[in-house]
């Protein structure tokens, strides 16, 4: 490209101002007016860009000037040529002509004055518009006025449009004081050079609003560069606000950071006290070289009262220093709020805080459904004094309108100038919340989180959508089969991630955030591997062959299964994080206070260990048994008396503490004395199931050992299943079918699996679809087999959605069979709030698989699940 080849080899010449020309020459009213607006009823005169419109002459001559004087860029009379600030002057419908009109004058002017020595270009000036939405969200004016992120990206659009159209060489957002407005510039652009498969080069330059060098709506310059880098930039810069001098140590700091070419064009001094620029073009001359004696710069011009004998005197200032040579590409991971986060600077850790996602945090949450978001706020406030650098945000909940609820908490975030100098996380499961999120942030967040799920198209097209809106990217470890939770697996996933990101996408590699699914200790979905070992693994593969890229996780998921033994959680978190630092771990999504290990024994943090990395066996017995609350030690029977009581208390006792020694001598022995094999899972093991379900929920029990019991379950049910027949079942009249699944992108079955078992004694034929089953396969299915009920399981908070989708096909197939909703994530008040909207039929939430026999029969005795499901 002959721009970037020549902007290495010398300092180019870009025009001055504009405006003091043409108010120099004193057009008349008339000249704005013209033909066509002869009859508007509004005052023009001071619209400089309807000028290219009626007085095309002015506009030319003052193009020439500037070239003659030595400009190598000229830009286009554009800066208020947009729908938003012709309003005031109601012409906006002549937006597209005047930017048209505009870009045919410039270029017919510069095509005059270039030569092969010397040729000339032109930018197309696309002006910050009237408008700030950062600070118009904060203080809720959008609402009033309409303004929002579409509004302007729809504004530029059309004046990008006119400005392409025209045939400029350069596309150049300038003065910018507000980064959304920028963003909003940047994907118009982005948009319109795709789908016209064109390639036209980005200026951006900006505007502080003091001397502390900030931009108006707050960000420092290095956030704000970063912000913006993700359009692919031929330079970044500083105009307007002051002169050489007092911008000096911005442009300097903005030279060092920045990968691409510098521009800059300050004004012509200060103001005197009747708003005239008075520093003569020597002066300003004098104070552009002193700065590029220490300071590279590639594009220099002038803005406000600057005039063609500035910009002459300027073209003969720069012959003498040579050009910034683009900067080395670092790739490192930069993030922004209203400052910069770097987070290569330190091989330390950050902490995502997980307390402002719903999930993560009753109180955010129940916040959150009440619309308090002041006291919300509150809790984002807590996560940083704790130690959080980045606030994880989620609102994908029952009950609550994900979209709405993020813009909502943001724009109360962003009003704090503490919180919202932070990055932020935006995490959702649903797209249209994380683009509406990122229409109200500035600076650079992260999305979590895009997969392989759905296939590569949608997971590329995503991706992009994220990428030109400049944000990093999580990945989660899915594809079209599911979960990975094999290292395997995981290996596979990351490098199939990595290449269409890269090379279809065009990700850079730094913001490229990876998640190798960080599961649940106890609860492993796959035995032949430890889940906590095998993340490590892949983050040392990851960071060996794609050194450039992060990594995160949620680090209290690792711990899920201990919820309410604190101190043991923070020891297992305090183990592993050691570890996973060492593997290139980065991102840890976690409560702050959750990982101080200042006051845990020695003991716990070894016993911690054993359990995280399997180092003896029954390790995880070992930390129950250290942590188990001492309600639960009372009522714990000795263990050298149990093996005395009658058989039906053996089982019970075996089953509730996760024996499995003498499981198929006590079966075979209940078998004979019992004359229905099935009122041993009926009276015994269902009521066994049932206390543990209610230990659970007293925090006397963790979900190691419901697994574990659920386990010893399903292994007594299969030493009973040859002795059971029809006749000893609770039968239907003729056999019912009963479709179970785990829904898409969940790969946790044991609930699941309890539920099948519960219903084949109950008679029903189960066609068990197995994990990660898509909604449309649940519902083919149900419709082929003319299904009695379908049971819905799930573990992951995206779960609920999905079983959502089912309930709304389920719908929309006319279906009214009964819907069972089962899974540690869900709740009868999510059921209710979440499911039932969706679906018109009966809808029961299953607090756990061993409450089904109940439910079943009442349905035997009613011969119709409407009788006791009360939506």
């Amino acid at each position: 490209m002959l721009l970037k080849k020549i902007l290495k080899e010398r300092i180019l010449i870009l025009d001055g101002a504009m405006g003091s020309l043409i108010q120099h020459n004193e057009p008349k009213e008339s000249d704005y007016r013209g033909s066509k607006l002869k009859d508007h009823p509004i005052k023009l005169k001071g619209n400089h860009e309807l000028l290219n419109l009626h007085c095309k002459d002015l506009v030319y001559d003052i193009h020439s000037s500037y070239l003659k004087a030595g400009a190598d860029i000229i830009t286009t009379n554009t800066f208020n040529a947009n729908s938003l600030s012709q309003s005031n002057y109601k012409t906006e419908h002549l937006c597209y002509d005047i930017n048209l009109n505009a870009s045919l004058i410039a270029v017919k002017a510069a095509k005059k004055y270039s030569t092969g020595i010397k040729p000339r270009f032109v930018a197309g000036c696309v002006g910050p518009t009237s408008k700030s939405l950062s600070m118009s969200l904060v203080s809720k004016v959008s609402e009033e006025q309409g303004l929002s992120f579409d509004k302007l990206a729809d504004a530029y659009s059309e004046q990008i449009s006119g400005l392409i159209d025209g045939g400029v060489d350069i596309l150049m957002i300038e003065t910018v004081f507000d980064t959304l407005n920028t963003k909003a510039a940047i994907y118009a652009a982005k948009k319109i050079l795709h789908d016209r498969a064109k390639s036209i080069p980005l200026m951006i330059s900006a505007t502080i609003a003091g001397k502390s060098g900030r931009l108006l709506s707050g960000q420092t310059i290095s956030a704000f560069y970063h912000s913006v880098k993700h359009a692919n930039l031929l330079s970044i810069g500083l105009n307007c606000s002051f002169g050489p001098e007092e911008l000096k140590p911005f442009i300097k700091d903005l030279q060092e950071e920045a990968e691409c070419f510098i521009s800059f064009h300050p004004n012509a001094g200060m103001p005197d006290h009747e708003g005239s620029y008075t520093q003569t073009p020597g002066q300003m001359a004098k104070n552009i070289e002193n700065i590029l004696q220490n300071i590279k710069i590639n594009i220099i011009g002038g803005c406000c009262g600057t005039t063609p004998e500035h910009i002459n005197t300027l073209s003969n200032v720069v012959t003498k220093f040579s050009p910034k040579p683009p900067n080395i590409k670092k790739h490192s991971t930069v993030l922004a709020g209203l400052e910069p986060l770097k987070t290569n600077d330190s091989n330390e850790l950050i902490y995502v805080g997980e307390k402002t996602n719903v999930s993560g945090s009753r109180k955010f949450a129940k916040l959150i459904k009440s619309q308090n978001y002041r006291e919300a706020v509150i809790v984002a406030e807590q996560q940083i004094e704790e130690g959080a650098r980045i606030l994880d945000i989620c609102m994908d909940t029952a009950g609550v309108d994900s979209a709405s609820a993020i813009k909502d908490f943001l724009t109360h975030l962003n009003a704090n100038p503490h919180l919202s100098k932070h990055p932020v996380m935006i995490d959702s499961s649903d797209f249209q919340t994380i683009k509406t999120a990122l229409k109200c942030i500035q600076g650079k967040p992260i999305v979590n989180s895009i997969s392989l799920k759905n296939g590569e198209q949608d997971f590329i097209n995503k991706a992009t959508e994220i990428k030109n809106m400049g944000a990093s990217i999580v990945v989660m470890l899915f594809d079209e089969k599911g979960q990975a939770d094999t290292t395997k697996r995981r290996k596979e996933i990351v490098s199939r991630s990595y290449e269409l990101l890269t090379n279809k996408a065009g990700l850079p590699a730094e913001d490229i955030i990876f998640d190798p699914n960080l599961m649940a200790l106890g609860i492993d979905v796959n035995d032949s591997e430890n889940q906590a070992i095998s993340f490590l693994e892949t983050c040392k593969y990851i960071k060996s062959n794609y050194p450039q890229t992060n990594i995160t996780g949620g680090v209290s998921n690792l711990s899920y299964a201990f919820r309410g033994a604190n101190q043991s959680r923070r020891a297992i978190h305090h183990v592993f994080l050691k570890k996973a630092l060492e593997a290139g771990f980065k991102f840890a999504i976690v409560n702050p206070s959750m990982i101080n290990n200042n006051d845990i024994p020695d003991e716990l943090l070894k016993l911690a260990g054993d359990v995280v990395f399997e180092k003896r066996p029954a390790a995880i017995e070992h930390l129950l048994n250290y942590i188990k609350p001492e309600s639960s030690k009372k009522t714990k029977e000795k263990k050298s008396s149990w093996r005395e009581q009658n058989i039906k208390n053996r089982l019970k006792y075996a089953l509730i503490n996760g024996i499995g020694d003498y499981l198929k001598k006590d079966v075979e022995s209940a078998i004979k004395k019992l004359d229905n094999p099935y009122k041993i899972i009926e009276e015994i093991l269902m009521p066994a199931m049932d206390e543990i379900s209610n230990r659970y929920d007293e925090g006397t029990l963790f979900l190691p050992q419901v697994i574990r019991s659920a386990t010893i379950f399903q292994k007594a049910v299969e030493y009973i299943h040859p002795y059971l027949s029809s006749k000893s079942r609770n039968t239907n009249d003729s056999e019912q079918v009963v479709v179970l699944a785990t829904v898409e992108g969940d790969v946790h079955d044991i609930g699941k699996n309890i539920g099948s078992i519960v219903f084949e004694c109950n008679g029903f034929k189960v066609i068990d679809l197995g994990v990660m089953v898509p909604a449309q396969k649940i519902i083919e299915t149900a419709k082929k087999n003319d299904a009695a009920m379908i049971g819905l399981s799930g573990l992951i908070t995206p779960s609920l959605m999905e079983m959502a989708r089912v309930a709304e096909l389920m719908e929309k197939n006319k279906l009214k069979i009964p819907l069972l909703i089962g899974g540690a994530t869900t709740s009868e008040k999510h059921t209710k709030e979440n499911i039932s909207v969706k679906y018109n039929g009966p809808v029961i939430h299953i607090k756990d698989a061993s409450k089904i026999g109940a439910i079943l029969k009442k349905y035997h005795e009613n011969n119709a699940i409407n009788n006791v499901c009360r939506k």
